[in-house]
């Protein structure tokens, strides 16, 4: 490996290191910031120990092979995880109808009865898209999780804050996972507006997946995607990732 290479290969994997420890020490740990720090670490000992891994598979055919296997799969990694970026990508951005009901998926209350800085984007961008829409219901969904209250009630008191009427918030507060937001709160869009499309809000990583659940259950969405911090999106978007795939395989499961 020339030298350039390795300052090159060098240099992303410290910033992948530095980019995925960084919601660590914000007490964000998940599947996406074990496999980026996993990743980073690996690029950094392949720079290492490169010239001692090349003659040990010019002189072993059993490691020889064994790298190559490894290589194999790493390109399939590689392709999969482009086909989930795309997707995660593209279902950030289908426009809503106008007038869609809005449904505000939940996220982590913090100190008992505050937003999480995930939460609180999704509950700012639910609150911009009713005030656009001044016809538009919104359904707030989300169970109680570690706070005092439901995820849905702190999304309501804070969309009143920002000036949305009371009498336009629906609230389910049962659900505990993704499949359950979407399922419990169709039976809310049922009783209130049977016919009308749905705008989904979440953070943009989550957008596709969410899509993916609405399918199923034969709800008309477009999305209304909230913006993640720069510091959070690496490792949820890796996350994200492994969702998608498990519910490529087996369809929308309960998480």
């Amino acid at each position: 490996m020339k030298l350039m290479l390795k300052i090159v290969v060098t240099l992303i994997a410290i910033a992948m290191l530095v980019v995925f420890i960084i919601p660590l020490t914000r007490g964000v740990v998940n599947c996406g910031n074990v496999t980026g720090i996993t990743v980073a670490v690996l690029m950094i000992l392949g720079v290492i120990f490169y010239d001692k891994i090349g003659e040990a598979c010019s002189s072993s055919r059993p490691v020889r092979v064994g790298f190559t296997v490894l290589g194999a799969l790493i390109a399939v990694i590689a392709v999969l995880a482009v086909m989930t970026t795309v997707s995660i990508f593209r279902g950030s951005y289908t426009e809503p109808k106008a007038d869609s009901v809005v449904i505000v998926l939940g996220c982590e209350v913090k100190k008992g009865n505050k937003p999480s800085l995930m939460l609180g984007r999704r509950i700012k961008a639910a609150a911009s898209y009713l005030e656009e829409h001044p016809d538009s219901l919104c359904i707030v969904s989300g169970g109680k999780g570690g706070g005092t209250i439901s995820e849905a009630e702190c999304m309501k008191r804070e969309l009143i804050k920002l000036g949305i009427s009371e009498d336009r918030i629906y609230k389910e507060e049962l659900s505990t996972s993704t499949k359950e937001n979407l399922e419990f709160s169709k039976k809310i869009l049922q009783d209130i507006a049977p016919d009308a499309p749905v705008a989904i809000v979440t953070n943009e990583f989550h957008q596709y997946r969410a899509g993916m659940i609405c399918d199923s259950l034969d709800i008309k969405h477009g999305s209304v995607p909230s913006k993640t911090s720069w510091w959070l999106l690496p490792t949820y978007y890796v996350r994200e990732m492994y969702a998608v795939l498990n519910d490529w395989i087996g369809g929308p499961v309960n998480a």
